[in-house]
């Protein structure tokens, strides 16, 4: 039994939501398994995609990603696989479970970053007015990984959160 639920820089799909920038799609329109140099430069834009926009300006930066971009890397992809993830995005639509299904009351909080440049803060928005029982909390100046953008503030308030929804035992 979901007793909360925190959503971050998502979408709920169907015709309603706004769709990721086509640029989003081209970073790995095709992967290429035989070119390191390649792969890196492709995951280092993909996480800056995520990542506020100045973080490249911040202490340690370079250090950081080349850490994020290696264990990015890391991880063994094919092209089927990256092609089906990016379908996946186009085909989904959880709007029904929002307003009327199995999370229609559940208690959920919604975090977004006012500059997400993959999913559209417009899409955090429209989740937190379909979910009857959701807080919303758009943080300014943070990209798709907001938890990056203000760590400690965040996990306050997604702790509290939890505090508040889930049971005492």
């Amino acid at each position: 039994l979901v007793q909360s639920l925190t959503l971050g820089a998502t979408t709920h799909g169907g015709r309603e939501a706004v769709a990721p920038p086509a640029d989003f799609f081209r970073i790995f329109s095709a992967y290429r398994h035989d070119d390191a140099q390649w792969q890196d430069a492709q995951a280092e834009l993909f996480l800056l995609k995520m990542l506020p926009d100045d973080f490249e300006s911040r202490p340690g930066a370079a250090k950081l990603m080349a850490k994020m971009v290696a264990g990015f890397n890391s991880v063994e992809r094919s092209q089927a696989g990256i092609d089906g993830q990016l379908a996946a995005l186009g085909r989904f639509n959880t709007t029904s479970s929002l307003e009327a299904g199995e999370f229609a009351q559940t208690p959920m909080l919604v975090v977004h970053g006012d500059r997400d440049s993959v999913m559209d803060v417009e899409n955090g928005r429209s989740i937190a007015r379909r979910a009857s029982h959701s807080e919303l909390a758009v943080l300014e100046g943070a990209g798709h990984f907001w938890w990056h953008f203000d760590p400690i503030n965040t996990a306050r308030r997604v702790a509290g959160f939890m505090e508040r929804h889930e049971p005492h035992q």
